[in-house]
């Protein structure tokens, strides 16, 4: 990605991914099915985690992904070492 991007479309990409995510949160966060006390409930009677984290926390865990995605030492997508799972 950095041969293919320069530093300033990586800015505004990155940008316009936070607008978006904080504009689907906010619509999410207003509908009452999707909301905090009914993500308590399905804590506590559904078997699966939450959609949101059945990907992104597996895989922000691996090397591959921050190769991948080019994520930076002390990014928000990069987790520490020590909170990171190890499979093998």
């Amino acid at each position: 990605m950095r041969r293919a991007f320069s530093p300033e479309a990586k800015a505004r990409m990155v940008e316009l991914v936070e607008n978006l995510r904080a504009a689907l949160k906010e619509r999410i966060e207003k509908l009452d099915w999707m909301g905090p006390e009914a993500l308590r409930v399905r804590l506590n009677t559904d078997p699966h985690s939450p959609g949101r984290f059945r990907v992104i926390g597996p895989l922000t865990g691996m090397p591959e992904f921050y190769q991948a995605f080019a994520c930076e030492p002390g990014s928000a997508m990069v987790r520490a070492p020590e909170v990171r799972t190890s499979i093998w």
